[in-house]
C-alpha cells in the first residue's frame, strides 16, 4: 500500500473516533507525522479520553446494556396498553351415537385494556357457524375486578417499577464505566510519557558515559587516568543499556495497554503528549465529604436499592391477600340461519360471578415476607457501609495528593543539591583533584532526581482525576 495513502486512512480512522464525543475539554483533530516517521501518530491527552469515551469496548458493552433495559421497560409498560386480540378457532363434539356430531367454526376479536389499579376491561364481537348452517353474533363486553390480591396500583405496576429500577443501575453501572475508563485512560497515557522520558534519559546517559570512556582512555595512554576509570565508565554503559532495554519493553506495553482501552489496532505506533504542570487541588476533608456525598452515583444507587427492597417487601405483604375476581360480562346476541338476521342482536345475555382460591396456611407467601423485611436491613446496612466507604476513598485520595505534592517538593530539593555536587565533581575532576567516579556518581543521580520528580509529578497529576473520580464529578 502506499505510504500516504495508509496515512491517510489511519487518519480518517482517527477522526472518525473522535467527531461524535463531547465529554472532553478540547477536540483536536489527530494528524500523522512527517512519512519518515513510519506512521507514528501523535495523540494528546484530551484526544485520548476523547477517542476512549467514544470507542472503549466497555463502555460499547454497557451501553448496550442499557439499551436492553430501556426495551424490558417498555416491554413492562406495554401490559397496560390497549390490546386488539384476535382469536380464530373450530371445535367437533359428538353426542351418543357416531352419527350424532356436531362442528362449528368461530372467529372472535377483543379489544383489551388493564388498569393499573388492577381491572382489566375488554370488549369485542364474535361470529360462530355451525355445520347446521346457523350464524351466532354478538358483541360483549366484560371487566373483571380483582377484590383483595392483585388490588392497587403498587402491586400491578411492580413489574414496571423493578424494569425502571434495573435501568437506573445499568445507566449508573454505564457512568461508572465511563469514569474508569476515564482514569484509566490517563493512568496509561502518564505511564506513557514516564516511559519515554526515561527511553530519552537512558540514551543521554548511555551517550554522556560513552564521552566519559572515551576521555578516560584517553588519559589512561597519557598516564593520567587509571584502568579503573575505564572500566568505571564501560560498566556505567552497561547499566544504561540495560536499563533502556527496560524501559523500550515497559514503553511498548505501556502503549499497547492505551491502544487497548482506546480500542486501536495494536500495529499501530502512537506518540503520546500530555502536560506534566498542574495546578494544586485546594480542598480540605470536609468539603471532600460533602462533595462526594451529593455526587457518588453509588450512593445513590444503595438509596434507591434500599427503596427498591422497601417496595417489594410491601408487595410480598400484598401477596398475602387471596385471590379473588369479581367478573362481570354483557353481551348482545343474535342466532339464524341468514348471517345478516344474525347481526340484529336480539337476545342479551348478562353474567355476574365471583371467583378466586387461596390456600391455607401459606406458608410460602409468609416466608417471602419475611426474607424481604431482611433485605430492607440488609440494604439499610449497604447503605451506610457505602457511605463509610466512600468518606474512606475521599480521605485516602487526599492523602496520596498531599503525599505526592511532598514528593514534588522533596525531589526539587534533591535536583538543586544534586546540580551543587555535580558542578563541584566537575570542578575537582578538571582540576584533577578527583577521578571520573565523582562525575559519574553526581550526573546518576542528577537524572535519576529528575526522574524521580517526573514520577511524582505525573502521580500528582493521575491522583487529580482519580480525586475527581471519587467526588463524583470526573464525568459530568
Amino acid at each position: 500500500m502506499n505510504p500516504a495513502f495508509k496515512i491517510l486512512v489511519i487518519l480518517f480512522a482517527l477522526a472518525t473516533f473522535t467527531g461524535g464525543v463531547s465529554d472532553a475539554d478540547t477536540k483536536s483533530e489527530i494528524k500523522p507525522t512527517k512519512l519518515g516517521v513510519e506512521n507514528r501518530i501523535p495523540i494528546t491527552l484530551d484526544q485520548a479520553i476523547d477517542i476512549a469515551l467514544g470507542a472503549n469496548r466497555n463502555i460499547i458493552f454497557s451501553a448496550n446494556t442499557v439499551t436492553n433495559s430501556e426495551l424490558s421497560l417498555e416491554a413492562a409498560e406495554s401490559e397496560f396498553g390497549v390490546k386488539f386480540v384476535p382469536t380464530v378457532g373450530t371445535s367437533v363434539s359428538r353426542a351418543g351415537s357416531a352419527t350424532d356430531t356436531e362442528s362449528n367454526v368461530s372467529v372472535k376479536g377483543a379489544v383489551e385494556k388493564k388498569f393499573t389499579f388492577g381491572p382489566k376491561g375488554s370488549v369485542g364481537p364474535k361470529v360462530v357457524r355451525s355445520d347446521s348452517g346457523e350464524y351466532t353474533t354478538g358483541i360483549g363486553v366484560t371487566l373483571n375486578i380483582p377484590l383483595f390480591k392483585g388490588f392497587g396500583r403498587e402491586y400491578n405496576l411492580n413489574r414496571v417499577d423493578t424494569s425502571n429500577h434495573n435501568l437506573k443501575n445499568v445507566r449508573r453501572s454505564y457512568y461508572l464505566q465511563r469514569d474508569r475508563t476515564v482514569v484509566d485512560t490517563v493512568s496509561a497515557v502518564y505511564d506513557i510519557v514516564k516511559q519515554q522520558h526515561l527511553e530519552k534519559l537512558y540514551g543521554t546517559q548511555i551517550e554522556m558515559y560513552q564521552g566519559h570512556e572515551k576521555t578516560a582512555t584517553i588519559k589512561e595512554k597519557a598516564g593520567l587516568a587509571s584502568s579503573i576509570d575505564v572500566y568505571r565508565a564501560k560498566i556505567s554503559i552497561k547499566d544504561a543499556e540495560d536499563n533502556l532495554s527496560r524501559t523500550q519493553k515497559s514503553l511498548a506495553d505501556a502503549k499497547d495497554r492505551l491502544k487497548l482501552i482506546l480500542a486501536l489496532p495494536l500495529s499501530w505506533d502512537i506518540q503520546v503528549a500530555a502536560p506534566v504542570e498542574f495546578e494544586p487541588v485546594d480542598l480540605n476533608q470536609k468539603q471532600a465529604f460533602e462533595i462526594a456525598l451529593d455526587n457518588r452515583v453509588e450512593l445513590r444507587q444503595a438509596k434507591d436499592s434500599m427503596d427498591e427492597a422497601i417496595r417489594k417487601s410491601k408487595i410480598a405483604k400484598h401477596s398475602l391477600w387471596p385471590d379473588f375476581n369479581l367478573v362481570m360480562d354483557y353481551e348482545r346476541a343474535g342466532t339464524a340461519e341468514d348471517f345478516s338476521q344474525s347481526t340484529d342482536f336480539e337476545e342479551n345475555i348478562w353474567s355476574v360471578s365471583l371467583t378466586g382460591s387461596s390456600s391455607w396456611p401459606r406458608t410460602a407467601e409468609k416466608a417471602a415476607f419475611s426474607q424481604s423485611l431482611i433485605s430492607v436491613k440488609t440494604e439499610r446496612l449497604k447503605l451506610e457501609l457505602k457511605r463509610d466507604e466512600i468518606q474512606r476513598e475521599v480521605r485516602g485520595q487526599l492523602e496520596v495528593l498531599k503525599k505526592a505534592e511532598n514528593s514534588i517538593k522533596i525531589r526539587q530539593e534533591q535536583i538543586r543539591t544534586a546540580e551543587g555536587k555535580l558542578a563541584l565533581a566537575k570542578v575537582k575532576f578538571r582540576h584533577e583533584m578527583a577521578d571520573n567516579f565523582d562525575v559519574i556518581e553526581s550526573e546518576t543521580e542528577l537524572e535519576n532526581a529528575k526522574v524521580n520528580l517526573l514520577s511524582a509529578r505525573t502521580e500528582y497529576i493521575v491522583g487529580t482525576y482519580k480525586m475527581r473520580s471519587v467526588l463524583g464529578t470526573l464525568i459530568q
